[in-house]
């Protein structure tokens, strides 16, 4: 599932299913409809927008880097979820991977002669319940004497359900629905006739609640009529009517609360399809937005409202006393204490569990870290590594496993083992080295000579980077100094078999790339942080290299960002409204919100000294994101974090839009 899923975000080509049916919008939110397999998809007006985009046929990518274009991208998490959804429900096809779609259903929808507009059905359906409700207050229920009385209740339960579907099957059909599977439903405690009733998400909201309140009608009517008559047949219709109109879960009484909702819940809000690692403030908004207060409130008070009743029922049919008992117990005081306390205890022992597996997780990473490093400063005491380990390192190495096998394995029997103690220097400043490193294990510093003539720390290595081979593809750039951070075993090349191997053979701007914009980017660009090598080598490709003067302007407030930006060399600083804002050094990066937004920058970015940066353009930099989940999941992330509210979709939050 986890490979097609990749796939199918990745490569595949989909398109719309023809011939779909749209329900009518409720509160922006629509239900769309596959016949073929009677599937539902309940999707918002954006996601309408979104699926529009594979009318004609296209893979995700491109369907993603549109919607970025246009300004209607949903959230990534939202987007990607809404595709797989989409997918399994058979509104989005794939001829290669899914080429009939879902399963055809086993019954079209029948005739059904009967309608019942959807305001009488809601009129109707409101009487009973006054009815149901006076009568629960006003009569009791009777005691069943013997089998035969709970026999014609259970008869009568069946039949009250069965008059529930018939009516709601012709609500469906007056809203403008269709009726589905009508059937003799035997696998139940109560068998009784039944319809599907799953195609009133296509109806508007009266014609929703009239469907689900009549279901029950019958139910509570046989219920009123039996109190009203004291027939002793009536406990189990009365038990019937507390379990269906129970108000939490997929109930009437739920269903109907959920018609409530200032925004409806959506497909992409129930279990995801799309597995994203998601930080603690994501899931407390994704479970914001699931949130209605107005809702929870009605359920909550229905709730105690529900329990309190049957407990009620329950009491006086049985002549337990227990009200009567707990009507005294406010004139104890002790009670309110221990109450309390009770209560207390149980949030303290949530916090507490809670936190302790939060201690308990960053104790372990802890661990985790010691003994890596552990391992690495045993390691420099060890036997350097065998030919096999150096050639699984060379083919880890973005640079070196492009190579041929056989100048691989010429290149490994010419590494020469060197091992190096903690903070001792490999390379210096203004020294061409005799040879190109290979780290096997450990950790050094690459530190760069600024103008004024200071050390500053440029970027991290680590096992399977190289070092050294900055002046032999690029003799007039920087000049760097590597010192180790912990000990270190390497292995080293001569300076004429890495030109002869390496740089001969890929070419120079390979290799420059590799030592100056990939091992930059993997170490010391916190916007490259968390992707994968493959990422990290195909934007390492993309991005140029721009270089401005002191006192110059590299992105002006208020024009349109043509390009990512990663300051490499230099320092530049953030103005808004001539106000600085904000200092940026080498690894920072800037124009990421303006792209993704398609709109105009809200501040200057000016160089304070000579400077340079890593340039990738807008279009080339929305179609690497685009191809790239976790990278557009991971900028997502950034930038929101950034503006201090999500970044998609554009609202009245967001600046500059058309």
């Amino acid at each position: 599932m986890h490979l097609e899923s990749n796939l199918l975000l990745t490569a595949e080509t989909l398109h719309l299913e023809p011939g779909l049916v749209r329900g009518r919008t409720v509160r922006g939110a629509l239900a769309l409809k596959r016949v073929a397999s009677g599937t539902y998809l309940l999707v918002n007006e954006l996601q309408a927008r979104v699926l529009d985009e594979f009318t004609s046929p296209r893979n995700v990518p491109d369907a993603l880097e549109s919607c970025i274009r246009q300004r209607i991208c949903p959230p990534l998490r939202e987007f990607y979820d809404l595709i797989l959804k989409a997918h399994h429900a058979g509104v989005l096809r794939s001829e290669e991977l899914d080429p009939t779609g879902p399963a055809p259903i086993p019954r079209p929808a029948v005739r059904w002669f009967v309608p019942l507009p959807p305001a009488g059905g809601v009129a109707l359906a409101g009487a009973g319940a006054i009815a149901t409700l006076v009568a629960l207050a006003l009569w009791l229920p009777a005691v069943p004497r013997d089998r035969a009385d709970f026999l014609r209740g259970w008869l009568a339960v069946c039949g009250a359900l069965s008059a529930g579907h018939l009516l709601a099957a012709s609500a469906l059909r007056g809203a403008g629905c269709e009726v589905h599977r009508p059937r003799l439903r035997w696998l139940t405690l109560a068998p009784h006739f039944a319809v599907e009733l799953e195609d009133r998400c296509m109806a508007g909201r009266m014609g929703r609640a009239a469907v689900l309140a009549l279901t029950i009608l019958p139910l509570g009517l046989a219920t009123a009529a039996g109190l009203w008559r004291h027939q002793p047949w009536v406990f189990p219709p009365l038990v019937a009517l507390f379990f269906f109109c129970r108000p939490i879960g997929d109930t009437v009484t739920g269903n109907l609360l959920l018609l409530l909702r200032r925004e409806p819940v959506l497909a992409t809000d129930g279990a995801p399809l799309f597995d994203a690692r998601l930080s603690l403030v994501e899931l407390w908004r994704v479970a914001w937005r699931r949130f209605d207060l107005r809702v929870t409130v009605l359920q909550f008070a229905l709730g105690i409202g529900w329990a309190l009743g049957f407990s009620f029922v329950v009491d006086r049919t049985a002549h337990l006393g227990l009200w009567q008992r707990l009507l005294a117990w406010p004139n104890r005081q002790t009670d309110f204490t221990a109450a309390g306390i009770v209560a207390g205890g149980v949030v303290a022992f949530w916090i507490a569990t809670s936190l302790q597996y939060r201690v308990i997780d960053a104790s372990v990473a802890a661990w985790r870290r010691g003994t890596a490093e552990l391992r690495r400063w045993r390691a420099a005491r060890g036997p350097a590594s065998d030919p096999v380990e150096l050639e699984a390192l060379i083919r880890r190495n973005p640079l070196l496993r492009r190579l041929d096998p056989d100048v691989q394995a010429e290149l490994v029997g010419l590494l020469q083992p060197l091992r190096a103690r903690p903070w001792r220097k490999l390379v210096t400043f203004d020294e061409t080295p005799a040879t190109v490193g290979f780290i096997l294990t450990g950790r050094a510093t690459v530190y760069q000579r600024l103008k004024s003539g200071r050390k500053a720390r440029f970027f991290g290595i680590i096992d399977g980077d190289l070092f050294g081979a900055h002046k032999l593809v690029d003799p007039h750039g920087a000049s760097l100094e590597v010192r180790t951070n912990t000990p270190v075993v390497a292995v080293t090349l001569g300076r004429e078999d890495f030109q002869r191997l390496v740089v001969d053979t890929l070419g120079v701007p390979a290799v420059c790339r590799y030592v100056h914009n990939h091992l930059f980017l993997h170490r010391a660009a916190a916007l490259c942080a968390d992707w994968r090598p493959a990422a990290i080598a195909r934007f390492a490709e993309l991005a140029t290299t721009a270089t401005h003067s002191a006192g110059g302007k590299i992105i002006l407030q208020g024009q349109e960002v043509g390009s990512l930006h990663v300051l490499y060399e230099g320092q530049a600083r953030a103005l808004k409204d001539r106000k600085p804002v904000a200092r940026l050094r080498p690894g920072d990066f800037f124009g990421e919100i303006s792209l993704l937004q398609t709109s105009a920058a809200t501040a200057d970015v000016e160089t304070t000294e000579d400077t340079s940066c890593l340039v990738v353009n807008r279009v080339e930099f929305i179609r690497f994101i685009s191809r790239n989940q976790h990278v557009a999941l991971q900028l997502e992330r950034l930038c929101s974090k950034r503006l201090g509210h999500p970044i998609f979709p554009l609202d009245h939050q967001s600046f500059d839009v058309r």
